[in-house]
């Protein structure tokens, strides 16, 4: 099983899905929504997932990463 809570990095996300990733509580899932380039450059070495867009950089930025949604 993996290490809860998981870190889910976003450039941003529909309404909707926002509130049903905080319905499952910070105790499973943290989101991070980078609101800057600075912010998702930071982001990205803690992140578990990334979800939108993303870049083979981004990728390789993300030590942690297990999965990517676009």
């Amino acid at each position: 099983a993996p290490a809860l809570p998981i870190t889910l990095v976003t450039r941003g996300v529909p309404d909707t899905t926002r509130r049903a990733i905080e319905a499952m509580g910070t105790n499973r899932v943290k989101l991070v929504v980078a609101r800057s380039e600075e912010e998702w450059s930071r982001a990205l070495p803690q992140a578990d997932a990334l979800y939108g867009g993303f870049s083979e950089a981004d990728i390789k930025a993300a030590k942690h990463l297990r999965w990517v949604q676009y």
